[in-house]
């Protein structure tokens, strides 16, 4: 029985160290989008079927909290992925892409894409998205 209640202590005492360690990442990842935020840039992942996982505020102000619509339907009100959408060459690729689409509101934006293994298997893509449009009008 004592080493019984050694061993469950021990165990115990182990979950709490990984609570606290992942408590602690989940902090400071949310720190980086709170940053991401402060600067003004947008911050999404998209997950293979082009469902919005991850939003940061700039997003949700920019389009709304959506979160696991479709970008393509909330963006530019489509069925189907948009014509300019670049998210399939960021998977084929295994590389980042910039591009510059102008919205259906005109609104254009100066977007870096990159993706992100998944423990799935599957690759999800992470946008920083900056509004350009008043310096494209310039």
């Amino acid at each position: 029985i004592v080493k019984a209640n050694e061993k469950m202590r021990f165990e115990i005492t182990e979950r709490k160290k990984t609570e606290r360690a992942l408590l602690q990442s989940q902090s400071k990842l949310q720190r980086y989008i709170t940053a991401i935020d402060d600067i003004g840039l947008g911050l999404c992942v998209i997950d293979s079927d082009y469902h919005l996982r991850i939003m940061n505020n700039t997003i949700i102000g920019w389009f709304g909290d959506y979160h696991g619509s479709t970008c393509h339907s909330i963006i530019m009100g489509q069925d189907s992925p948009c014509q300019h959408c670049r998210l399939k060459e960021v998977v084929e690729e295994a590389k980042n892409i910039r591009y510059q689409p102008t919205m259906a509101n005109d609104r254009r934006f100066d977007i870096v894409a990159t993706p992100i293994a998944n423990n799935d298997g599957t690759t999800s893509k992470m946008l920083i998205i900056r509004d350009i449009t008043e310096q494209h009008q310039q």
